[in-house]
């Protein structure tokens, strides 16, 4: 019993509930067999002694009384103590139970103890482990830097496979977090990327080099030339490598299915339906590199920055089918031959400008200068102060954001079979905000036709004036095209600046819609220029311009004033079988060889010109040698009409249900799809309903 105590008052701590019914039953352990005796022995002396107190004639009945009073204080002795010994049963089962609880209480914290020992162990065992990893890790990557210094081109390309190796590891480590394992992968990517930037002086003789017999510096120096030629091929051999591990870990997968393709094209899934590469989630920095090798990195995924900028790429370079979410910086760099971006997507801030394309004068002609052509870029991008060598296309693009391709000059070096030009192509393009193309200079042929304009905002820089205001613009002022020139079939939504420029090839903007101001002025076109078959429905501005050959202007409507005042025109100038809507100003302007013609007499049809207005000025200069015929009862060009009050409320209500402010002055209510849906139904009926207006009112 004592012992059983002990248990007892050692487990009590364990549940308040069993503190507080063991309390009376150790104070019942110590009394019950004093408890028993007594009450045994007080039984006994009661059955003697009451009794006979009680009952103490000895006549029958006291007899029996005495002898029932006996009885039932047996029984109730007998009671007492079997309640007692029920009592001492209930005691030791409650201790039995305490005690059995409190050995399995004791047994689950043991087990939680010892689990959480081997917690901690396996704990220390991985952290153990952990730091043998990185020890050993540490240790390989030490002996890789060394190695990427050794003179023997083997060993430092066993140093590339080993960082690379390292580079993987670290991302695979389940020991740390992703933050930690990038962190730990971008030391390594670091110094792979600093080793490709690293000076390798037998690359400033690459063109010599590259050569397969000695010329130039080498020349009766043969011996000299084929080591010199061994120790740059094998150096970019080790950088080529570099590239083509980050080429593999960058390169993005569709999430689901295939890459679908129609008509042997490649159609890119969204980004939304793509995984990213392995490495993708790394920055780049290739800034200031000699790329004395072909660099390919095409279909690739860069998460984070890339930068190649300040960099020289001997060979071809290669990023077509790529997607960009971080900023791209590839300025003032120099491609000696191709460049292949084509069919990029750029999120971020996209960088070209200050670079030269094509400048090796050993490129073959028929290689592309630099392509650019199918790309969409959702932020600024800046091509300016850029020089391009051979053939340069920007076709098929969508440019949601601010674009810059001023100042740069497009040479005429292309040689071929089939022609002997080379080609600038903007055609078929989209542009959700400002573009710029101003003193932009072509020697080759350029093509911006059936491309849109939608414009973006701008400010005036000064308060005080009175277009102070925001509004569209496209801007192609002070620019140069030597060949043919092409902007027709396009639509410009905003504001649009052409003027101070010079044209000396053939130069097509006809089958196009100006929505807002469009300022031709102050230009020179040194051969024939086409504007027919285009829609004006702001005011447009033609004056001090110089025309040398043949200058068109027909089938056209012109909604705003049309100033053309104080212009020189040298060959035939045609304004024929047009609507003007608003005052016409041909003022002070100079016609050399032929008068402007606004009616013209077929052999099946006549065609003329219908004037709205009664505020024309058709005042040649007084140096002027051909005039044009005026009707002096309408003040009109001879065979010309006016527009009657229902032709003239039929094309303005067409215009008005087209909602044309709406695009112009409330752009941020317009997301770029709307912008899209409306341009495309200006440009159908425009040329449906202006089509069938135009030929129902200017032919009889």
């Amino acid at each position: 019993m004592p012992e059983e105590r002990e248990t007892i008052e050692s487990r009590s701590s364990a549940s308040q509930e069993v503190y507080q019914q063991t309390k009376f039953m150790a104070w019942f352990e110590k009394a019950f067999p004093w408890l028993l005796v007594s009450g045994a022995a007080l039984g006994l002396v009661l059955m003697i002694f009451l009794p006979v107190i009680f009952f103490q004639e000895k006549t029958a009945e006291q007899l029996l009384a005495q002898s029932n009073l006996r009885l039932a204080l047996l029984y109730t002795t007998g009671g007492v103590i079997a309640a007692l010994g029920l009592l001492e049963t209930y005691r030791k089962n409650t201790n039995d139970r305490a005690k059995a609880n409190a050995d399995i209480k004791a047994a689950l914290k043991n087990q939680e103890h010892q689990a959480e020992v081997l917690k901690e162990q396996i704990r220390q065992f991985d952290e153990n482990a952990f730091k043998e990893r990185k020890a050993e890790r540490r240790e390989r990557y030490t002996k890789a830097i060394e190695q990427l210094g050794d003179e023997k081109a083997p060993i430092r390309t066993g140093g590339v496979y080993t960082l690379v190796g390292l580079v993987d590891e670290w991302l695979e480590e389940e020991s740390i977090s992703e933050e930690e394992r990038l962190k730990e992968g971008q030391v390594i990517i670091n110094n792979l990327c600093a080793y490709i930037r690293s000076p390798f002086t037998l690359a400033s003789h690459y063109d010599e080099l590259s050569q397969d017999s000695p010329t130039g510096s080498y020349e009766n120096r043969a011996q000299e030339f084929y080591t010199d030629k061994a120790m740059l091929e094998s150096e970019a051999d080790v950088r080529l490598s570099i590239v083509e591990e980050i080429h593999k870990k960058v390169r993005w997968s569709p999430a689901k299915g295939k890459i679908t393709k129609k008509d042997n094209i490649i159609h890119k899934p969204s980004i939304d339906n793509i995984l990213e590469g392995q490495w993708s989630k790394f920055t780049y920095n290739f800034s200031g590199s000699n790329f004395f090798y072909p660099v390919n990195l095409n279909g690739s995924y860069w998460m984070e920055s890339i930068n190649l900028n300040n960099s020289c790429f001997h060979e071809d370079l290669n990023l077509r089918d790529s997607y960009y979410r971080g900023n791209v910086n590839f300025c003032n760099s120099t491609y000696k031959n191709s460049a292949y971006f084509q069919d990029n997507t750029y999120y971020k801030n996209a960088i070209f400008k200050d670079s030269k394309y094509c400048t090796s004068v050993t490129a073959k002609p028929s290689n592309k200068c630099a392509d650019f052509s199918g790309s969409t870029y959702y932020n600024y991008t800046d091509f300016k102060n850029s020089k391009y060598y051979n053939d340069a296309f920007f076709n098929d693009s969508n440019y949601y954001s601010k674009i810059n391709f001023s100042n740069s000059k497009h040479y005429n070096n292309y040689q071929g079979a089939k022609r002997n030009y080379s080609i600038a192509n903007f055609s078929f393009s989209k542009y959700f905000d400002v573009v710029k193309f101003d003193n932009l200079e072509v020697e080759g042929h350029v093509y911006f036709d059936n491309s849109i304009y939608a414009g973006g905002l701008i400010t005036s820089s000064n308060p005080e004036s009175d277009n102070y205001k925001t509004y569209y613009a496209c801007t192609f002022e002070r620019s140069k095209f030597h060949q043919l020139t092409k902007f027709e079939k396009s639509c410009y939504i905003g504001e649009t600046y052409f003027k101070n420029s010079t044209y000396l090839g053939e130069t097509i903007f006809k089958n196009s819609i100006y929505c807002g101001i469009a300022d031709f002025s102050s230009s020179k076109y040194y051969n024939t220029v086409d504007f027919s078959f285009s829609k004006y429905l702001s005011r447009v501005y033609f004056q001090k311009s110089e025309y040398f050959k043949n200058s068109y202007f027909t089938h056209s409507l012109y909604k705003g004033k049309l100033l053309a005042s104080k212009s020189i025109y040298n060959g035939v100038i045609k304004f024929n079988s047009s609507i003007y809507i608003n005052d016409v100003n041909l003022s002070s302007s100079i016609y050399k060889n032929n008068a402007p013609l606004f009616f013209i007499e077929g052999s099946k049809s006549r065609s003329m010109s219908k004037f709205a207005s009664k505020y024309n000025n058709f005042t040649e200069s007084a140096t002027t040698k051909k005039t044009i015929a005026i009707d002096p009862h309408t003040n009109l060009p001879e065979k010309c009409a006016s527009l009657t009050v229902h032709e003239k409320r039929y094309i303005l209500d067409l215009l008005d249900s087209i909602d044309i402010d709406k695009i112009i002055y409330n752009p941020e209510s317009m997301s770029s799809e709307n912008k899209s849906e409306i341009i495309n139904r200006i440009n159908n009926t425009l040329d449906e309903d202006f089509g069938y207006c135009l030929q129902s009112m200017v032919y009889f």
